[in-house]
């Protein structure tokens, strides 16, 4: 199956999870259901719906948190497991030190270098956003890979962008950095 994307349904993807997080929250759930389902038990495919979904819900969380009492060591945790490959369910995994990356612009840039290599990442923070945008830097030493990997296809060519407010809570550089580093982590998943 074949997903057709545009980059303007990836920036309203990003506004739905900041506008109405419910319902952003109730479509990754379908969306990991129809995953499932056309996965016909076939196991890769099966860990594709299941590592989108969890990179959906964490990019959903960073963007729009549930409650001021998810604890950023929780998530902390889920980005760790998911940085090395593995699905939230998998728990061997969480056993390590985990990064502060939810707090530490140095350990939110770690994570993208880690598991987006060879990807531009731009972020900053003013007096009212923090914001961030990454993606494949077709000009730099690893081009002719990212264009293996990640082919121009209208998104992965203008990347992922995401702006939180301030006011949504404090850390909102390193948020946006890892929200954007999200969505970009789960395109490959949803194409294919």
């Amino acid at each position: 199956m074949n997903v057709v994307a545009f980059p303007a349904i990836e920036q309203y993807r990003a506004l739905l999870a900041r506008g109405n997080p419910e319902t952003a929250r109730g479509a990754a759930n379908d969306d990991l259901f129809v995953g499932l389902a056309l996965s016909g038990g076939e196991a890769a495919a099966t860990a594709r719906a299941c590592r989108a979904s969890d990179l959906r819900r964490v990019e959903i969380e960073l963007v729009a948190p549930a409650s001021d009492e998810t604890a950023a060591f929780v998530l902390n945790a889920v980005l760790e497991v998911l940085a090395h490959g593995g699905c939230i369910r998998d728990s061997a995994t969480a056993l390590r030190d985990v990064p502060p990356y939810t707090t530490s612009l140095d350990a939110a840039r770690a994570f993208v270098a880690r598991t987006l290599p060879g990807f531009f990442l731009v972020s900053g923070s003013c007096a009212r956003f923090g914001h961030a945008s990454v993606g494949p830097d077709y000009g730099g030493p690893d081009g002719e890979r990212l264009l293996r990997e990640w082919p121009r296809d209208g998104v992965a060519e203008v990347g992922w962008h995401e702006e939180l407010p301030h006011a949504d809570g404090p850390h909102r550089e390193p948020c946006a950095i890892l929200a954007a580093a999200g969505r970009a982590l789960a395109y490959p998943n949803e194409r294919t």
